[in-house]
């Protein structure tokens, strides 16, 4: 949340898009479009992109979830949480390496937890810096104990 203070001042913050129907599976659901699993994943992992913005992803401990941002040609910060639920595993690409921001989480215990990831441009750092507008993209992440 402090990358995104701190980024904000920079340059003026819209919210992205929301849309898509809800989808389901049996321990996921997501409000806007589905996420995908990666079927070679050892533990089932879920990935969600820009168009998951603003959805909700229920997950069991054991559980990874993958953020994939910057397909649509936006520059991304690397995907950031908050909350003890979840623990990064894995981060790399996102700005300013002009390749898409990814990071895997873990889930590690039951509670809730937010991903959240700002988009930026070299402009931006400029002085005097241009005036286009930050996307923020966040995600609410609900994590349960298996049954």
């Amino acid at each position: 949340m402090a990358l995104l203070a701190a980024i904000a001042g920079c340059g003026s913050v819209v919210s992205g898009a929301h849309g898509g129907t809800p989808g389901s599976e049996v321990t996921i659901t997501v409000d806007g479009p589905s996420p995908t699993q990666d079927p070679s994943a050892p533990s089932r992992t879920v990935t969600v992109t820009e168009a998951n913005n603003g959805g909700t992803v229920h997950l069991y401990i054991g559980q990874r979830l993958r953020v994939v941002l910057g397909d649509r040609g936006q520059q991304w910060h690397q995907p950031a949480s908050s909350g003890q639920s979840l623990r990064l595993d894995t981060a790399s690409g996102g700005y300013p390496t002009g390749h898409p921001a990814e990071a895997v989480f873990l889930a590690i215990r039951a509670g809730t937890a937010s991903v959240t990831s700002l988009t930026d441009h070299p402009c931006l750092h400029a002085q005097p810096p241009c005036k286009i507008a930050q996307i923020a993209w966040s995600l609410h992440v609900l994590v349960a104990q298996p049954t």
